[in-house]
């Protein structure tokens, strides 16, 4: 659920529930700190948006952002949602060496996907559906 206006996680929240879908839907977009407590259900990927203030997005902020998001003490806060370009090896290494988990949007090229697939990113948004050989 790519949420396009702030506090609106509440109310998608709690249409999942009504649903018995809490549990597979995963909130990236404008989803603010300040709606952190209403995360009861579902999880999150924040954007930058969500820190920038503080830290910008840069290899050498990913573990004060991490200590940052560990500070909402909400394990349905996964971790971070990041356009495509920030995620080259070097980011891609700090991240899993901290444990921060990454959301990327949007991969519409098939290599770059395969790669980021490859080193373990835990989601990535596509706007292009890719045939899977088996």
């Amino acid at each position: 659920c790519d949420v396009k206006e702030r506090g609106t996680v509440k109310e998608a929240l709690s249409l999942a529930c009504d649903m018995n879908a809490a549990e597979y839907i995963y909130f990236t977009g404008t989803a603010a700190p300040e709606e952190m407590a209403d995360l009861t259900a579902g999880s999150a990927f924040v954007n930058t948006h969500f820190y920038e203030k503080k830290f910008p997005l840069e290899k050498g902020n990913l573990e004060k952002i991490k200590a940052y998001l560990d500070g909402f003490k909400n394990p349905r806060l996964l971790g971070i949602n990041i356009p495509y370009i920030f995620a080259d090896d070097a980011f891609l290494a700090e991240a899993a060496r901290i444990g921060l988990k990454l959301s990327i949007y949007t991969v519409d090229d098939r290599e770059v996907l395969e790669r980021l697939i490859e080193r373990g990113v835990y989601n990535i948004t596509t706007n292009i559906v890719f045939k899977v050989e088996s």
